[in-house]
């Protein structure tokens, strides 16, 4: 999980927290797993546009944070669909299979 706060964000942002579940960004590795550039680049991308993404991205109130005991597990929130070859990756050509079911803002 990777935790990001700011008290300085704008004005439309207020009371909203954005839950990016990036359990398919990241490269299984011994002993800690670790995010590509390009996984960095596209959770950074996603954060950005601060937008639903089935799958991916949910935009919360903190109301529903409260009304859900502070529970902010992205699993929660964020609905994953199943995909065939996606999940931690081992090796590079597991992570490529699982970009190819990404969608065109995710890439």
């Amino acid at each position: 999980m990777i935790v990001i706060l700011n008290k300085r964000k704008p004005a439309a942002r207020k009371d909203k927290i954005l839950l990016l579940n990036a359990s398919r960004h990241f490269t299984k590795g011994k002993p800690k797993n670790h995010l590509t550039r390009a996984d960095v680049a596209s959770l950074a991308q996603q954060y950005h546009a601060w937008t639903d993404v089935e799958g991916v991205v949910r935009v919360i109130g903190t109301e529903d944070a409260v009304a859900a005991d502070y529970n902010l597990s992205p699993s929660r929130w964020v609905t994953q669909a199943k995909l065939a070859g996606c999940g931690p990756h081992r090796d590079p050509d597991r992570a490529g299979a699982c970009a190819r079911h990404r969608g065109p803002s995710d890439r």
